[in-house]
């Protein structure tokens, strides 16, 4: 019977959790700060660009005419890979605190995926502009540019999964102790 009681425990607090997660992204400042402003200095730095902030647009690079928004943020990235990290490492197995060094593991580990996955992407995007790949096909609204996306969060969800599998092993050996 316990066993069935912490399945549902689980359950229920992820589900609720990644509403409120959700509902706590909503907001401008989350996106723009804890979202956004990362992965623009990360693409800045690494791109050697410049980028202005315009309140409800995003970053701005005039010379590459880039704008790097709220699509560009990763929620929905995030969202999955904390998802699917809850259902990768959750058991029945496991104690109540552990449970819970699992969500902040889940939490800290999603966001950092979702702020690399999504570098990556910008990047990989910029650099397709910067070298005229068929320039007509890079726009925000052609399949090439969501061809793109799919392909690095494809990559990086696989990639993901492998980390989570090997510390789902090393949770459940130590959780034996």
């Amino acid at each position: 019977m316990e066993k069935k009681n912490n399945i549902l425990f689980y359950v229920i607090f992820c589900f609720f959790y990644t509403i409120l997660i959700r509902i706590i992204i909503n907001y401008d400042f989350v996106i723009n700060y804890i979202f956004l402003t990362p992965i623009t200095f990360l693409v800045s730095m690494i791109a050697n660009l410049d980028f202005t902030f315009i309140n409800g647009t995003g970053f701005v690079n005039y010379d590459l005419n880039i704008i790097v928004d709220k699509s560009c943020a990763g929620i929905n990235f995030f969202l999955l890979t904390l998802i699917f990290s809850f259902v990768i490492l959750v058991n029945s197995k496991i104690k109540i605190l552990r449970f819970f060094y699992i969500v902040l593991f889940s939490t800290v580990s999603a966001y950092f995926v979702a702020i690399l996955s999504n570098l990556v992407r910008i990047i990989l995007s910029i650099k397709v502009k910067i070298i005229r790949f068929e320039i007509n096909w890079f726009s925000q609204t052609h399949w090439f540019h969501y061809a793109l996306g799919i392909v690095v969060f494809l990559s990086f969800l696989i990639g993901y999964y492998l980390i989570l599998e090997r510390y789902k092993k090393w949770i459940i050996k130590t959780n034996k102790n």
